[in-house]
């Protein structure tokens, strides 16, 4: 009942707040990735938190999927409600980076795992290498080239 109560209270505000001009207004954000690094880390840990909580409780590929699905919508919502309107629910706009972190995180939680399964080697590429050795004190390391 508590939790209804406060969702009401939560979608009333919202909503009553909506009737501003600034509101519902397409908004892009083209903040590149690194120019807020905490921000960029924080939707990648996110994503890979709850991607993993959410496969405990059922299948990981559906898990991945919601992740997936509430980092698009809460995209959605930062290209619609604008941070000068809103405060802290608003945003800059609908930024594809973010959901690129996201997504990244939802892959590094799944190949993490995977990899810390199997044992210990390394992959990498032009790009970026990854490693990792599994013993009594577990250590991985990625690095990556641009």
């Amino acid at each position: 009942m508590k939790r209804i109560s406060l969702l009401l209270i939560v979608i009333f505000v919202m909503v009553e707040s909506l009737f501003s001009q600034e509101y519902l207004k397409w908004r892009w954000s083209d903040q590149p990735i690194m120019q807020m690094p905490d921000a960029s880390f924080l939707h990648m840990v996110g994503s890979a938190y709850l991607a993993e909580t959410l496969s405990k409780r059922m299948h990981p590929l559906k898990a991945d999927l919601l992740t997936l699905s509430l980092g698009i919508a809460w995209e959605i919502k930062d290209g619609l409600i604008p941070y000068e309107e809103a405060g802290y629910l608003g945003a800059e706009g609908f930024s594809v980076n973010d959901l690129k972190m996201d997504i990244i995180g939802i892959i590094m939680n799944r190949l993490g795992g995977y990899l810390l399964k199997r044992g210990s080697g390394n992959y990498g590429s032009k790009y970026f290498s990854f490693n990792w050795k599994k013993d009594r004190n577990a250590v991985a390391t990625l690095s990556v080239n641009f």
